[in-house]
Order: structure tokens, then C-alpha cells, then sequence
């Protein structure tokens, strides 16, 4: 399968980032059209105070996602499963999307947690707090790759064209603030919902 985004010429050294785009992978992986992230700004709901400042954001408007993590299937997480849909031996498959990325975020979300020795409630303020300060760069990927230009079949199976959003530097309308680098995140958000 092409791919239009720059990949690494090899694989990077285990325990290393490299990079990462937005979630946009190419008609046939599920659909006939392509498969990508969602985002945008919301018609129904306004802008909440914890994006405030946010210049990307149009005033009153809610911007989402507010923040990113795996999702892809050509690059998916491998499973097993030892009796699936009525196979009797082990299968392996990937899968993505949000089936993956909510039970990551909710992992995490479980592990700052454990740290703060307490529920955390909701993150959202936290996240945006944290983005906001200094330390940016420690406790987000930002991804700047990318889109989530779509395109996908009308009622009547013809591909139709609906333009997204590009990611950008900062909170953007494809991966909000980016992907976290967990390990410095997780504390920070376990001090911020205290």
C-alpha cells in the first residue's frame, strides 16, 4: 500500500520516537474510501474555558479532538484470540481506531490514576493546562503530518470528497494537542487533578 506521508528509511532504534501523522490510510484497508481521524469544530457546542487562548479555535466553538493516540490499521495492534468467532485454534489479528485508542487512553488514564492515589475525574482541563505550559514539548508529540481528508461512498456507492483539516504546530483539528509521552505526562496530570 503507497503511502503519500514520509515514513523512516528504516526502523527506529527500540525504545526511540521517531514521528507520527495523522491517521489517514488509504481506500480498501475498510472501506472503499479511505480511513482517517475525525475533527473539527463543533456547531452544538461552545468553546469550554480549558481551551481558551487556543487561536486555532474558532471563539465559541468546541475544538476537538483534544488529544491523540494509535489508531491506525495498517500499523495496528496485533491481537489473539484463543476461541474467536467460532475458530477453535489461537487467531491473530490487528485491528485499530478507536477500539484501540479508547482502551489505551482509558489505561493511562488509570495508571495517572494510581499516581494521584485518587479517581481523576474529567482530564480535559488538566490536558490543556499542561500544554499550556513550559513544558510542552516534554509531555506531547505534536504531530504536524498529515490530514483527515476523507473521501467516502454516497447513498448511491459514488466516492464523494469532504475536505478536513491539516495538522499543524500546537492543538490542531486533526490530533489536538498531540500524543502524550507518557511517562512524563501521567505525573503531571495525576498533580493537576488533585
Amino acid at each position: 500500500m503507497h503511502h503519500t506521508f514520509p515514513c523512516p528509511a528504516g526502523s527506529p532504534a527500540p525504545g526511540t520516537y521517531d514521528h507520527e501523522i495523522a491517521l489517514n490510510e488509504a481506500a480498501g484497508t475498510l472501506t472503499t474510501g479511505n480511513f482517517s481521524t475525525g475533527g473539527g469544530y463543533s456547531v452544538l457546542y461552545s468553546r469550554p474555558d480549558y481551551q481558551g487562548g487556543i487561536k486555532a479555535i474558532p471563539h465559541g466553538q468546541r475544538g476537538v479532538p483534544d488529544i491523540a493516540i494509535t489508531g491506525a490499521i495498517d500499523h495496528g495492534v496485533v491481537a489473539s484470540c484463543g476461541v474467536c468467532a467460532g475458530v477453535t485454534t489461537a487467531a491473530f489479528f490487528i485491528f485499530g481506531g478507536t477500539s484501540v485508542g479508547s482502551p489505551v487512553w482509558a489505561g493511562l488514564v488509570a495508571l495517572a490514576g494510581q499516581m494521584a492515589h485518587h479517581r481523576l475525574g474529567l482530564i480535559n482541563p488538566a490536558l490543556y493546562d499542561i500544554a499550556h505550559g513550559k513544558k510542552y514539548a516534554t509531555n506531547y508529540h505534536d504531530i504536524t503530518v498529515g490530514n483527515n481528508t476523507v473521501q467516502e461512498p454516497d447513498v448511491n456507492g459514488t466516492l464523494v470528497s469532504v475536505t478536513g483539516f491539516n495538522a499543524g504546530a500546537g492543538w490542531d483539528a486533526t490530533t489536538g494537542l498531540g500524543s502524550p509521552v507518557a511517562n512524563q505526562l501521567l505525573p503531571l496530570l495525576a498533580d493537576e487533578c488533585n
